[in-house]
């Protein structure tokens, strides 16, 4: 996996979801947002190890709409809505959590079950 990411937790969320995770993720930003746009994946999780590191707009904000417009729902990983007018940097939020509407607040409690027992509270706000 990425060096910016918490490979642990990710492990642990994907498992506890039933999703087969090969334990190493290559695909770039752009093309996980294309790919769930398109129905070729259900779900993505991204938690960066320290809460200073932001996502950048331009790996996100166009392709996140085409999810979006197939009824997916995006927030950081405290629950809040993506805030795209932030500037280059996503600096009002930590991390991904992309799902279909029907299942996102599962994904989002499963990653915050998971980074509390994992004694990695403090990476939520």
């Amino acid at each position: 996996m990425l060096d910016s990411g918490v490979d642990e937790a990710h492990e642990v969320i994907f498992a506890r979801l039933g999703i087969a995770s090969k334990g190493c993720d290559f695909l770039a930003w752009v093309l996980r947002w294309v790919t769930l746009g398109m129905g070729l994946a259900n779900i993505t999780v991204w938690i960066y190890r320290k809460r200073e590191r932001t996502g950048k707009i331009w790996d996100h904000a166009g392709a996140m709409l085409l999810f979006e417009e197939i009824g997916g729902k995006i927030t950081d990983i405290d629950g809040k809505e993506i805030d795209l007018t932030a500037g280059r940097k996503l600096t009002g939020n930590h991390g991904f959590v992309a799902a279909p509407r029907s299942v996102h607040d599962t994904v989002l409690k499963t990653v915050h079950d998971v980074l509390h027992e994992q004694g990695k509270a403090n990476l939520l706000a």
